[in-house]
């Protein structure tokens, strides 16, 4: 079993990384074919509506697999009931969902084609519907292989669709959104077709049990669903605020935060289980997977944030055709997903911990702060003050869930000569693709600065003697020395 869940493992990373760089390339053509000139209020509409998709996604999936799930597992072979519930149950979600979305861009008097973008967009909604659920079929009995296929062609088929449209000039908001519904079309498809033989999808409706499921789920959702809209409602706020134009700009730095997302997603992923098993028992062990969680989470932080600090404008502009304008904003945002790694982090030691009621209210406290900080700073600085408010909504967060952390035996102590040496670790990156950059291209100055930081980090022992050794083998001592 064990070789099995690192062999899907290691599929569902090749996989996603790969979407990534896919969805890259296709984010790329379509900013430069959308964001510039005369159609500059054009790339702010088409990433609205994805960013308002994707808030109210939150109401399409409400963590509900997670229930699911375990049904699943005790049914063994008989799944098909469950499995066809379960579609039926996220398809009424998604038609809560795509209704809700076209009644707010039409209350809310948003352009023609943004109206109709959303319209198309979210027909992803339903397609959602049948793929999660098998793909929730597929993790149980870990067989990840079609699902991390299934997500690499339906990427692929978005790029093919969406180069087309760029090379053909054919492109417009509405039929950059066709590509997006074709991703999950094909991913649909491809699931059913692969798990054919196992379950077959017939929706059926089941009140009683969609009742006891979106029970179960509601609580689990809550702090996560929060979470994501105070980190996204300001997209919402600034399309209102100002207009579609600073989305533009303002969106641009998403594209960087979101890679960040991924590197906390992949290590606190691992972080859970180990915090989880060490409670309430084995103080010792926890504290040592708190640390090297929380310091490499600063190591990668501070360079993510550090280096595009330095390099927002040369990479804005040559991969994006971005204005100079859309720099600083995208600095501050980037900066807002690294303080998030440290929310996630909280939030994840609080779920270890049984301490997992106080999340919500963290959340619910972020939304209120995001939404009160943007409505006083969007007016006077557009999309720079939109991610001043999320830089400030993470430090309240982070603050709110640090009274519970630090009475948590073995979060402490902090590791405060850590977050020394980083900080001049950080130091020596920034002097080094300063330095570089005038002479050398941005990506190079890039490349050259990593080693620098790595080498700070070695030198001054950011985890005491051996430095990067030591991180690196106590970190692995945590994996091997944590109880089956």
């Amino acid at each position: 079993m064990a070789g099995s869940v690192l062999s899907g493992a290691s599929v569902m990373l090749v996989s996603r990384v790969a979407v990534a760089i896919l969805g890259w390339i296709g984010t790329i053509l379509i900013a430069r074919d959308l964001g510039h000139g005369t159609n500059s209020t054009a790339w702010g509409a088409f990433q609205f509506i994805f960013s308002l998709l994707g808030i109210l996604g939150l109401l399409a999936d409400l963590q509900i697999s997670r229930v699911v799930m375990v049904e699943m597992l005790e049914a063994g072979d008989d799944i098909e009931p469950v499995v066809g519930r379960y579609v039926a149950l996220r398809f009424g979600l998604a038609l809560v969902s795509y209704l809700l979305a076209f009644g707010l861009v039409v209350a809310l008097g948003y352009p023609h084609d943004v109206v109709v973008g959303t319209l198309i967009a979210g027909l992803s909604f339903f397609l959602a519907s049948t793929t999660w659920a098998l793909v929730t079929v597929c993790q149980i009995r870990l067989w990840l292989r079609p699902v991390a296929i299934a997500l690499v062609l339906g990427q692929l088929v978005q790029l093919i669709v969406t180069i087309a449209m760029y090379v053909t000039h054919t492109g417009s908001i509405v039929r950059y959104t066709i590509p997006a519904v074709l991703y999950d079309a094909t991913a649909m498809v491809f699931v059913t077709f692969a798990v054919r033989n196992v379950v077959r999808v017939r929706p059926r409706i089941d009140l009683k049990r969609w009742w006891v499921w979106l029970r179960a789920a509601i609580p689990l959702a809550l702090g996560s669903s929060l979470g994501t809209l105070y980190f996204r409602i300001d997209t919402v706020m600034l399309s209102k605020l100002d207009g579609l134009k600073a989305v533009g700009r303002y969106q641009y730095g998403y594209k960087f935060s979101d890679i960040l997302g991924f590197v906390a997603s992949s290590l606190l992923g691992v972080v859970l289980p180990l915090l989880v098993r060490a409670w309430p028992n084995r103080i010792g062990d926890f504290h040592r997977a708190f640390r090297q969680a929380f310091i490499l989470l600063m190591i990668s932080g501070a360079a993510a944030a550090t280096a595009f600090g330095v390099i927002a404008g040369y990479a804005l502009t040559s991969l994006f055709n971005a204005p100079g304008s859309a720099a600083l904003p995208a600095r501050v945002l980037v900066l807002g997903q690294a303080l998030n790694f440290f929310t996630q982090l909280c939030a994840m030691t609080l779920i270890a911990t049984e301490n997992h009621r106080i999340y919500p209210w963290a959340t619910f406290t972020g939304v209120v702060v995001n939404v009160a900080l943007n409505f006083i700073l969007i007016p006077h600085f557009s999309a720079t003050g939109s991610g001043v408010a999320t830089v400030l909504t993470e430090l309240v967060v982070i603050s709110v869930m640090a009274v519970i952390i630090v009475r948590i035996p073995g979060v402490r102590p902090f590791p405060l000569r850590a977050m020394a040496v980083v900080a001049c670790a950080a130091a020596a990156l920034a002097a080094t693709i300063l330095l570089l950059v005038r002479v050398v291209p941005w990506p190079v100055a890039l490349l050259a600065g990593g080693p620098v930081y790595l080498l700070v980090l070695h030198v001054l022992g950011v985890d005491g003697r051996g430095g990067l050794r030591k991180l690196l083998r106590d970190s692995r001592v945590d994996l091997a020395s944590s109880p089956r």
